[in-house]
């Protein structure tokens, strides 16, 4: 049976634009001050390379499901979405349930395409079984998040599924990774103001291309970096400033210590 999008969009590649906001990007402008556009894009799989993840992340896109979520975890080699709330206008868990009511909470089976693997730029689901969390892989993580990367699972063979990979906008996503952080917390969430399917395609800066080929990691140098992987006690923080409190339902099972953030 065709993908539903494949007949509605056409066969893709589907790109999806991310519209962040900061907390101080809520604040008051000067008269005839410009309020900063902060947005990155992201390429999703093909149909026939990762069709269910893909179809699940495009049904939660069109359902406006991520509007108004956040980014609240960066232990230093991803940064990881959630539903959560933005800007703290509804509880947390008001933007769980309609995941939930639609279910699209999680992915059906751990999906996973060799040929996708989860190079640095790339997203992919967290958690067992994947999701809603997804996470942007800032560091490239084709082992530990790929096939027998977590051993801590019951079904050890899995891998995380890799569905996507910014493409436009890398200096947002860069700047989000050096904002304040604590215990492996953002100390003030990145809010997603929207998430929206782009129409048509968009054209690639090719400054943006060149940079991702520099930025590719050999095997050992990545084995280099799973050891030496930075954590939130190397980054400057004000040491009176608290992350915000992550619900339980939140996936912490990211190749990071999890003691640390409970």
């Amino acid at each position: 049976m065709p993908c539903a999008y494949r007949i509605r969009l056409g066969a893709g590649p589907f790109k999806v634009k991310f519209t962040i906001e900061y907390p101080e990007d809520r604040k008051p402008l000067p008269e005839n001050a410009r309020k900063p556009v902060r947005a990155f894009v992201v390429e999703l799989a093909d149909l026939d390379t990762m069709p269910h993840s893909v179809h699940i992340f495009l049904e939660q896109v069109a359902g406006q499901l991520w509007d108004n979520t956040a980014f609240i975890i960066n232990p230093g080699h991803v940064l990881q979405a959630a539903a959560v709330s933005g800007d703290g206008t509804v509880a947390d868990r008001a933007k769980l349930e309609p995941f939930i009511q639609s279910r699209l909470r999680n992915v059906a089976f751990q999906e996973y395409n060799q040929t996708y693997p989860h190079e640095r730029w790339t997203l992919g689901f967290a958690g067992r079984p994947g999701g809603p969390d997804f996470y942007i892989n800032t560091a490239n993580n084709t082992l530990p998040h790929g096939p027998g990367g977590q051993k801590h699972h019951e079904l050890t063979d899995d891998a995380d599924p890799c569905f996507g990979k910014v493409v436009d906008g890398l200096a947002v996503i860069k700047d989000m990774m050096n904002r304040p952080v604590k215990r492996n917390l953002l100390v003030r969430r990145i809010t997603i103001k929207k998430v929206e399917i782009v129409e048509p395609i968009l054209q690639h800066d090719p400054h943006e291309y060149h940079e991702l080929e520099q930025e590719e990691i050999d095997e050992a140098e990545l084995k280099a970096r799973q050891q030496t992987i930075p954590t939130s006690r190397n980054r400057q923080t004000n040491e009176e400033d608290e992350p915000e409190e992550v619900p339980e339902y939140i996936n912490h099972d990211k190749g990071f210590n999890t003691q640390e953030i409970k």
